[in-house]
């Protein structure tokens, strides 16, 4: 009987094997970077109040990997973790309430990997974690470790790191030494997913953002699309148009409903980012700050806006209906396909 590499040599034959398992081993390797375990059970204990998901499968490349390396030096992406990466947006009748996108991180101890939850603004809602080896990895599990990531942006995620952009700054979240290592490489692992949702599947989160916000204003909102290099109608200092976003509104039928303009705005110094709904008569739908108004009082002058029309800027009595003007203009001048 034939028994293949019967004649070769043993150091010879060892290293062959040797080769043929690494082989064998690296696609399990590979894919251990980007699989969520069970999308099911993780979407309902992340977002219990989902009741269905989308999964959008893109490709991380080398391009997302400089693009690591520069926001977060040293840190990068390993070269398994480049290829076809899933996100699933957790649904609700339909209507987006997040994003769900499993992670790996090398640490000390081998690979972990979490699946972590984002709402609709890229902040951190929760994670589990899917894989650790750790012996503080029940301690990290824990409520009291994970709610200090809950509502975090990738800037606020950012400075919770020491200087060294590996481990976590002590000031901020102190821990008992045998964690900190492992508490570096969960926060790492979190920067990385939000800046990467938002490179990678840019696209998808406009679209789902703007659903969202569609739904509020219009109870029909079925569909968005959104609208690329739309022409900006200025009529108002404060609204930084450049950053702007616009999206058409339809309902089951492909009715055009009307759209939603979202666009930086400026507050009492500081940038907020407003949301208008325009109805296809021209008349505000509905309008909210992603991160909530300054004050009260500032938020019922922007409520007060809601079911008027505004057309020319002599209508206009103050900053905020002159911020609605500009919504509107830019929203009519390219609400038609």
């Amino acid at each position: 009987m034939y028994t293949p590499f019967r004649h070769l040599p043993g150091a010879t034959l060892l290293l062959l094997l040797i080769l043929l398992l690494g082989a064998a081993a690296s696609p399990v390797f590979a894919q251990a970077y980007c699989s969520l375990r069970d999308p099911v059970i993780s979407i309902d204990r992340l977002f219990p109040e989902a009741d269905n998901y989308r999964s959008v499968v893109r490709v991380v490349d080398r391009a997302v990997r400089q693009q690591v390396s520069r926001e977060l030096p040293p840190n990068t992406l390993h070269f398994g973790e480049l290829g076809r990466h899933t996100l699933y947006i957790a649904l609700k009748d339909n209507i987006p309430l997040g994003f769900v996108h499993s992670r790996s991180e090398q640490s000390r101890w081998g690979l972990i990997e979490v699946a972590w939850a984002l709402d609709l603004s890229l902040r951190i809602k929760d994670f589990h974690l899917q894989r650790c080896r750790n012996a503080a990895c029940n301690d990290l599990q824990a409520l009291q470790f994970r709610r200090h990531f809950f509502k975090k942006s990738y800037a606020q995620l950012r400075d919770m790191l020491a200087p060294d952009n590996r481990s976590v700054d002590d000031s901020q979240l102190p821990l008992p030494e045998k964690s900190k290592a492992l508490a570096g490489a969960i926060l790492v692992c979190g920067i990385k997913t939000a800046l990467i949702t938002q490179y990678v599947w840019g696209k998808e989160v406009a679209e789902a953002q703007m659903l969202a916000r569609a739904r509020q204003a219009f109870n029909d909102a079925a569909t968005v699309e959104l609208v690329p290099d739309f022409r900006s109608e200025r009529a108002a200092a404060g609204v930084r148009a450049e950053q702007a976003q616009l999206a058409r509104a339809y309902d089951k039928q492909g009715r055009l409903l009307g759209a939603v303009f979202h666009a930086p705005h400026d507050i009492e110094g500081q940038a907020y980012p407003v949301w208008w709904a325009i109805d296809n008569r021209a008349a505000i739908a509905g309008v909210a700050s992603d991160s909530g108004w300054p004050s009260e009082q500032v938020g019922r002058v922007f409520d007060a806006t809601v079911g008027k029309s505004f057309s020319a800027s002599q209508q206009c009595a103050n900053q905020v209906e002159l911020m609605a003007l500009e919504a509107t203009r830019t929203t009519m001048a390219n609400l038609k396909e």
